[in-house]
């Protein structure tokens, strides 16, 4: 089976989306191309994300449903949460 590498244009998952980092790290993969998929807790400030275009998807790391859910069609994982 090849390996195939994740390029721009793919999508990326992103936890801890209302942090410092994140918000350099959206503002790169938004300008590389990258499709951006963001998990928040309900309570987050997300306007950063919004701004960017992130989907943002809404719920708990402690929920296998919602982790499910949020992992379709992903091809990378940044996890910062």
């Amino acid at each position: 089976m090849a390996h195939t590498v994740p390029s721009p244009h793919d999508l990326v998952l992103v936890t801890g989306a209302t942090g410092f980092i994140v918000r350099h790290l959206l503002r790169r993969l938004t300008a590389d191309g990258w499709r951006i998929r963001v998990l928040a807790r309900a309570t987050s400030n997300i306007a950063y994300a919004q701004a960017c275009g992130a989907e943002i998807v809404l719920g708990n790391l402690d929920d296998d449903q919602f982790l499910a859910t949020a992992f379709s069609g992903v091809s990378v994982l940044v996890h910062l949460a």
